[in-house]
Parts: C-alpha cells; structure tokens; sequence
C-alpha cells in the first residue's frame, strides 16, 4: 500500500466491517478502507493470514477452521488513528 500523505493527515472512517462466518471460511467486507484488521488468536493458533487490509466493496475471505475457535477482531489500524483503540 502507498500513504501520500503523512499518517496524521489521513482521514480514516469509523471501521465498520460486515462479518460472515460461513462453515470453515469468514468472509469480511466494508463500505470504507480499514488499515491494519488483526485478528484476535488464541495462543498458538494461526490462521494463514490474520493481519490485512480491507479495500472498499471488496470482500476478503478467511479460512477459519473450527480449532482456531471464535472468531474476532482484535484491532484495526482505524480504531488506532481515531480513538487510540482497536
């Protein structure tokens, strides 16, 4: 991914990520650019990809097998740069 501007000048959106849990593969979608989705893990556990960026209107699909159990997401990099939060 390319910034051309400085990290306190972007202008991130609330994340607000549409969650599908569908058999043994999640799918995640929103309306807006969420820098930095990380997905909550117990310990040990990884899926094959749990960090990643979501583009807007594009969905991204998981594969979450049931031994990495619920799912969740821990933090986005948009929560970070609004509310200094996940």
């Amino acid at each position: 991914r390319l910034f051309k501007a400085r990290f306190a000048d972007l202008q991130l959106a609330p994340p607000e990520i549409d969650v599908r849990h569908e058999g043994e593969r999640v799918t995640l979608s929103s309306e807006c650019f969420v820098w930095g989705v990380m997905l909550g893990l117990a310990d040990g556990l990884r899926p094959p990809d749990y960090a990643f960026d979501l583009l807007p209107g594009m969905e991204y699909v998981v594969p979450w097998p049931d031994e990495l159990g619920e799912f969740t997401i821990a933090q986005t990099g948009n929560g970070l740069m609004l509310n200094g939060n996940g």
